[in-house]
């Protein structure tokens, strides 16, 4: 995996938010988990550390076949509303579908896509569909090197479980192809169109020396990252797609820029951006 290529994410079976459970999350005093006797996640009555013990991201000793695709933590102190909330991701997966298959029909003979702004609508459409079916949540990705996976899970880990990132975050348990040397890790938020709690998390990641507040800081490089909604996730709507939609809809570049520059939040490109998909 290019860990340059953040527009692409894992296509995986289990690639989505974590599963709200039916009888609701277990509970250990005021803390809450959706994962309970889930291998896979860290566990109420385990610290963060002997999580990371349990199931360090590197190296990995089990076969990788028998390895679950993520594994996950998820934040203990988001409130039960959250997990009662109501989302029909069948309704977002047929229908969505079909706003994709529709697109396809409209193309123009002979032409690989229809003018952007065809896409631009599609766009929308999508982000209106995720609403109404309840599907916003979405995720930052990080693309650690096998080098730093470790201590870059660790401090993901234990700033998901004291409040200071978003609802959940996951750490894909190999690479997208064998011998790759980065792995995918998604810092979740409750909702994609929720840009100022979208922009904390990131502020967190740029605090905790995960992401460059300019250009060659940070642990990362000089890298940024981009974020997805979960209803593309769905929808299998990655790189190169056929319909001319961008996997990510944000991106530390185009956020931290307005960021750092006093009183310009409100003219920065995202906020066009969320104008444009009408989440304003």
């Amino acid at each position: 995996m290019d860990p340059m290529d953040i527009d692409d994410d894992i296509p995986a079976a289990s690639a989505a938010a974590p599963p709200c459970a039916t009888r609701g999350p277990a509970r250990l005093g005021n803390l809450l988990n959706p994962y309970l006797m889930r291998a896979e996640s860290r566990q109420l009555d385990e610290t963060v550390d002997e999580f990371l013990a349990r199931l360090p991201p590197h190296p990995i000793s089990a076969n990788l076949d028998a390895l679950p695709p993520w594994y996950w933590i998820v934040n203990p102190h988001v409130g039960l509303e959250y997990y009662r909330q109501q989302r029909d991701v069948d309704a977002l997966e047929r229908q969505g579908q079909d706003l994709l298959d529709r697109y396809r029909e409209r193309k123009t003979p002979g032409n690989a896509f229809l003018p952007r702004h065809g896409s631009a609508e599609l766009e929308k459409e999508i982000a209106e569909l995720a609403k109404a079916t309840g599907m916003v949540e979405g995720k930052w990705m990080l693309f650690p090197t096998i080098e730093e996976v470790n201590e870059t899970w660790a401090l993901v880990a234990n700033a998901t479980a004291n409040n200071r990132l978003g609802t959940a975050a996951k750490i894909a348990t190999a690479g997208k192809e064998e011998g790759d040397r980065c792995r995918l890790i998604c810092v979740y938020t409750r909702d994609f169109t929720d840009k100022e709690d979208v922009e904390r998390v990131l502020l967190e990641l740029v605090r905790m020396g995960l992401v460059p507040a300019e250009k060659g800081g940070g642990k990362s490089k000089g890298k940024g990252i981009h974020y997805k909604c979960d209803a593309y996730t769905h929808l299998d709507v990655y790189a190169g797609n056929g319909y001319g939609l961008r996997p990510s809809i944000y991106s530390s570049a185009q956020m931290l820029p307005y960021h750092l520059k006093a009183n310009t939040a409100d003219s920065s490109i995202t906020s066009k951006r969320v104008n444009r998909l009408g989440l304003s």
